[in-house]
């Protein structure tokens, strides 16, 4: 698929067939915000055969389409407390969906690209539009990992770098660490020893010695995710949102 953003100070591009993308310039973080919950929509946006109208289930599917999608993103950018100004553009290439933004206002107008061949009525062709259209939305699970120089934003096999922050330390991204640290999913037992601090899995959550890991060092967690994906591509571990990544 391919993103295209566009704001006030800048516009950014982004084709899921890269391996990697790096986000440079002074609006690095903006742009990475915004990518991270058009995807984050994308990857919640629900198959929509059931809520169609079989005598009409192309247009009926934009139509639902627009709505979901343009609710769903305005629910998340209202509960992200951040002043978003922007337009985009994602193509599928079986169909477009282009939007703008305004705080938590969002306008949403899709249009197809191919029209699929409709051989049935009834169920049978909701069934069948929904899947030609659903089949083209490539559904990338975001979140952001943190690090010392650098934020890795991520979505299951590939990386977009934003390059990069000043500070060492988490980036402040308004609770996106909160979603990556909740996202990692290690196997019962597990256990490693990062600049003399234990990293293990407790009960319930993953721990630095006997607290929270995200309350540990920032240090001492930019170590530590490194050191599971370094573990994860040597096949060693599965973590990570429980889904295989390569590069």
């Amino acid at each position: 698929m391919n993103f295209i953003i566009k704001h006030a100070d800048d516009s950014f591009e982004l084709d899921t067939n890269n391996k990697i993308t790096k986000i440079r310039g002074k609006t690095r973080r903006y742009n990475a915000r915004i990518l991270f919950y058009l995807n984050k929509v994308t990857f919640s946006m629900p198959r929509l055969y059931g809520r169609l109208n079989p005598s009409d289930p192309v247009d009926s599917w934009f139509s639902i389409f627009q709505q979901t999608y343009s609710r769903l993103l305005s629910q998340e950018l209202e509960m992200s407390k951040f002043n978003f100004d922007f337009s985009f553009q994602i193509s599928t290439g079986k169909f477009v969906v282009e939007g703008k933004v305004n705080g938590s206002d969002v306008a949403v107008k899709t249009s197809p690209i191919e029209r699929p061949e409709i051989l049935s009525s009834g169920v049978s062709s909701s069934v069948a539009v929904d899947a030609f259209y659903s089949q083209s939305l490539e559904k990338l699970k975001p979140y952001f990992i943190p690090s010392c120089r650098v934020g890795l934003f991520s979505a299951f096999n590939r990386f977009t770098v934003l390059q990069f922050e000043r500070s060492s330390g988490i980036p402040k991204t308004l609770g996106l660490i909160a979603d990556f640290i909740n996202s990692i999913v290690l196997p019962p037992g597990y256990s490693d020893l990062v600049l003399g601090r234990r990293i293990h899995v407790g009960e319930q959550e993953v721990l630095c010695d006997d607290m929270p890991v995200y309350n540990c060092e920032p240090e001492v967690i930019n170590q530590a995710i490194f050191e599971l994906l370094h573990q994860k591509y040597r096949g060693e571990l599965h973590c990570l949102s429980g889904r295989p990544m390569s590069l």
